[in-house]
């Protein structure tokens, strides 16, 4: 039985990537240089933290799911356009039921330069994901046969994956209503941890951008955020 240790990355499907890249920055993230797969052409606007990375795509809406071993699907190979040139690198990605992507990385590993983490609002890690799909009935027994039953809840109609310390939760647009009743025409709740909850307000109020505070969180809407809600929490 394969273990997802976790969430390796969030794709958002984006229009216009510089759009995204200054979206991103008004955030308060650093987002590292772009991210290419020559096969497909999709290109990403990535923000790498500590724990799992969020990407703004021209490809489509995923989670991938850190598995080490992982065996059979595809090897991608995908170029980080750096100052110096381009490097390359391989993952290797089994899609299990959309949005859901069991992924790990093959190498060669790129540098990591320090820049990248050292993000102005203080994000450090992935907290979770929930993902708007059209119903989850359908995906549960592929989830299961691929993670284990114990790593799939299911509460009425909601499928929560549990990976590691962060979780995916699979939902209705109208169970996803109920869970975040003061958003509007998001497509996902994206959770990002942050190291000082304060000092993030400061940083979005800075840039001018939306959002609202209550019970420990800001929520940045959609319009702010490449069409997620952006809900940012402090350190647990």
């Amino acid at each position: 039985m394969i273990r997802a240790v976790g969430i390796a990355r969030i794709a958002v499907p984006v229009l216009d990537l510089d759009e995204a890249r200054m979206a991103l920055t008004r955030l308060g993230f650093s987002p590292a240089p772009r991210v290419r797969e020559p096969a497909t052409g999709i290109s990403s606007e990535t923000v790498l933290l500590k724990c799992g990375a969020l990407a703004f795509t021209t490809g489509q809406l995923e989670v991938e799911l850190d598995v080490p071993g992982l065996e059979g699907g595809e090897s991608v190979l995908r170029q980080i356009e750096l100052p110096e040139g381009s490097i390359a690198f391989r993952e290797r990605r089994r899609v299990v039921v959309p949005p859901v992507v069991l992924w790990h990385e093959e190498g060669p590993t790129v540098p990591l330069h320090e820049e990248w983490l050292a993000h102005p609002n203080g994000a450090a890690a992935l907290a979770g994901v929930l993902v708007i799909v059209e119903a989850t009935a359908p995906m549960t027994e592929a989830l299961e046969r691929a993670l284990g039953i114990g790593a799939v809840t299911t509460t009425d109609d909601v499928l929560t994956l549990r990976v590691g310390t962060q979780t995916v939760v699979l939902a209705d647009a109208d169970d996803a209503a109920s869970m975040y009743p003061e958003a509007e025409d998001f497509s996902a709740v994206v959770r990002v941890m942050v190291a000082d909850l304060p000092r993030t307000a400061d940083v979005l109020a800075d840039w001018r951008i939306d959002f609202d505070e209550a019970a420990g969180r800001l929520l940045v809407p959609p319009d702010e955020a490449g069409g997620v809600l952006l809900e940012l929490i402090g350190p647990r």
